[in-house]
């Protein structure tokens, strides 16, 4: 019987950008979890296919693809052939990428947001390429690697990007959602009931499913995990040890928190440790 390639995936903070996380992966076994990120997931596959999943169907994601996902966007992932994929990814939180922009906080319109989650563009799929092993490499010049990221998304965005007032929803659901996103995020560590979240939403346990699933593209279970996983990685990479993180981010124990955190970034939370 043939032995299974191994999966290698390594998340990075370049010493250039450290509010910059960067992932490369090789991908041959690992299925990700349907998840979001908070931040914006920029990034290039360099070889092979990714079988790419979102709410609204399932595409391939060849070599050369352009992942330009938003921050919410929700999708998951998996190797389409048993040659696997290799990708590049950055996620740039909210703000940087408006500095880089030059669009002043709360100015309007103010939702700089790309128009689909994957895009072609050869040319710049290889220049992004270089620019992440550039920025990935701790021999490169600091200044040098943040003038080609500042450059390079600049280009990305006026090219498959657009300015948008920020979106609200057309039900009276928003708000509520917004408020238990936020009451998720401050009491992750404890254990919240679906009966608790519903309430924060003014709505029965069936329609707050029905309308959290509508505005998120997950369940509240879903998100609920996600964000204690999260909370999790910050707290191994400022260095609590994985027991006192899994309890610190409410886990029942290390355990399901290795399963979960393996689910949405591919590697267990102990390879996080060692590279914190």
């Amino acid at each position: 019987m043939a032995k299974k390639t191994k999966d290698d995936i390594r998340i990075i903070r370049p010493e250039p950008l450290p509010t910059v996380e960067l992932l490369t992966g090789r991908i041959h076994n690992h299925a990700y979890r349907p998840h979001a990120h908070e931040e914006y997931a920029i990034g290039v596959v360099e070889a092979g296919v990714q079988r790419y999943r979102e709410p609204g169907g399932t595409y391939p994601a060849p070599a050369g693809t352009l992942y330009t996902l938003n921050p919410g966007d929700v999708h998951a992932g998996e190797a389409a052939t048993e040659a696997g994929y290799h990708y590049r990814l950055a996620y740039v939180p909210e703000n940087l990428l408006h500095s880089y922009l030059e669009i002043e906080p709360g100015a309007f319109p103010s939702h700089p947001h790309f128009r689909q989650r994957l895009t072609q563009d050869p040319a710049l799929a290889r220049e992004f390429n270089r620019v992440l092993a550039s920025l990935a490499d701790p021999a490169t010049c600091r200044v040098k690697a943040e003038s080609e990221l500042v450059l390079t998304l600049r280009t990305l965005f006026h090219r498959h990007g657009e300015l948008a007032p920020k979106e609200e929803l057309p039900d009276a659901g928003a708000h509520a959602i917004r408020r238990v996103k936020e009451y998720i995020k401050q009491r992750a560590a404890e254990p919240i009931t679906l009966s608790e979240m519903a309430e924060q939403a003014g709505l029965s346990r069936y329609h707050f499913i029905r309308v959290f699933k509508k505005h998120t593209g997950l369940a509240p279970h879903a998100y609920l995990t996600q964000i204690r996983v999260f909370q999790a990685k910050s707290a191994i990479e400022s260095g609590l040890p994985l027991a006192d993180a899994a309890f610190a981010s409410g886990f029942a124990d290390q355990s399901h928190m290795t399963r979960s955190f393996k689910a949405i970034f591919g590697i267990t939370p102990g390879k996080v440790q060692k590279t914190a």
